[in-house]
């Protein structure tokens, strides 16, 4: 009995070492994940107002964009990769004019602080609805 009990407290220490071990090898580096999936969402320098105030200042309206005068919204989606860097900028919904500004401000963006999983940096889909009114 005492020999057997002496096996299940040894074993005990190493499964527990061996997960948290494990937990490290499941960060796939190459691999894209969720805001919800990760510690640390990337992060704006600056935050969210910093980012609006960046948005505002750089969003060029066009001549065909002044024949609307009601809110529109744009939801545009990237992935904010490893360095901070932004790539893959593409547009889930809205105006194709303001969608194509959209991706040009969000492509001219500085590197964002870069998201975390387990302490490791990985890249992170993140999806931006941005509202704008011309009144």
């Amino acid at each position: 009995m005492m020999n057997s009990l002496f096996s299940i407290l040894f074993l005990i220490p190493f499964i527990t070492f061996s997960q948290s071990d494990s937990m490290n090898v499941l960060v796939d580096t190459s691999g894209v994940y969720e805001d919800y999936e990760v510690d640390f969402v990337p992060e704006f320098p600056g935050g969210v107002s910093e980012m609006a105030k960046f948005i505002q200042e750089n969003f060029e309206y066009t001549d065909s964009s002044l024949f609307y005068q009601e809110n529109q919204k744009v939801w545009v989606e990237f992935i904010i990769n490893q360095d901070g860097k932004i790539s893959h900028i593409q547009i889930l919904k809205g105006q194709k004019f303001t969608g194509n500004e959209m991706v040009r401000v969000i492509s001219i963006m500085p590197n964002w602080k870069p998201g975390e999983l387990n302490g490791v940096k990985v890249k992170v889909k993140y999806t931006l609805p941005i509202t704008y009114c011309l009144h």
